[in-house]
């Protein structure tokens, strides 16, 4: 539609600079909220999981080799993640006088799946009622034992973790402690 202005033509089918703006802003809105549910589709969850939970038992393991007695107990808490616990226990004095640190860190989102494989070929999937207990050899840092539900079973050799369509796999080598990372068993 062509306007008389001051004794020229204008043509008004073009947009404005705060239509665009408004016009980007909404995209952009859009490109934010599908590209967050594709990462909970694609399985982030189960990586980012993966990567905090070796973290965490990497950690237990190197504070167990500094002479401390630290414990890791992985479990779901009472929003469905998956948290792990670290318990460590220091002497203070030559009486025998311990002080007791806890950590816990949130490592799994809810409905990250995580499953514990020990050696013999057993499982155990975490849940409410299900926990996994590891502590390591102070002089070594070798997995010392493993606990499922408070009884010692075999030693822990891989924590399968998985969500959607993504699987990552913690494998422990149980004579040295050593731990890894990967896409397959």
């Amino acid at each position: 539609m062509k306007k008389r202005f001051g004794g020229t033509d204008r043509d008004n089918r073009g947009m404005s600079l705060i239509e665009i703006i408004i016009v980007v802003a909404i995209m952009s809105t859009m490109i934010g909220v599908i590209s967050f549910g594709l990462s909970l589709v694609s399985g982030r969850p189960a990586e980012e999981c993966a990567q905090k939970l070796a973290s965490v038992i990497q950690h237990t393991r190197t504070i167990t080799m500094g002479k401390n007695m630290t414990t890791i107990t992985i479990y779901m808490d009472a929003d469905g993640r998956i948290a792990a616990r670290e318990v460590s226990e220091r002497i203070l004095d030559n009486d025998g006088n311990v002080a007791v640190d806890e950590k816990i860190t949130i490592v799994g989102d809810k409905g990250v799946e995580v499953v514990c494989h020990v050696a013999g070929g057993g499982e155990t999937e975490i849940t409410g009622s299900n926990t996994l207990e590891l502590s390591f050899d102070r002089g070594s840092g070798a997995l010392q034992t493993t606990k499922i539900n408070g009884a010692v079973s075999g030693n822990c050799t891989m924590i399968v973790i998985s969500k959607a369509n993504k699987t990552r796999y913690i494998v422990i080598t149980p004579v040295t402690g050593k731990l890894s990372i990967q896409n397959t068993p």
